[in-house]
């Protein structure tokens, strides 16, 4: 997160996704705290006009929420980017 605040997207991006990978790799609890981490990084990509990444992460934020129902503040906020993003590229907005 502070290389992304302090405006180092590419480090932010790498840090982001060696995070998704630990924590993946040591699965069970550890599985819902991918989900800030994706969720940053869908907003980092669609800030950036990679559309098709932003969604891509997202979907997968959405998806383990689904599944391990962590970090519920953060429900509203996946689901309401997703479908935004959706909307746009369906020419509703």
């Amino acid at each position: 997160m502070m290389q992304f605040r302090a405006d180092n997207i590419d480090s932010a991006l790498l840090h982001l996704e060696k995070s998704v990978e630990t924590y993946r790799q040591l699965g069970g609890e550890y599985e819902s705290k991918v989900i800030p981490a994706l969720f940053v990084m869908g907003n980092i990509y669609n800030t950036l006009q990679q559309h098709q990444d932003a969604e891509n992460a997202w979907r997968d934020a959405y998806e383990v929420f689904g599944n391990k129902n962590g970090h519920s503040h953060l429900y509203p906020e996946i689901k309401g980017s997703l479908t935004k993003l959706l909307n746009a590229r369906r020419g509703l907005v």
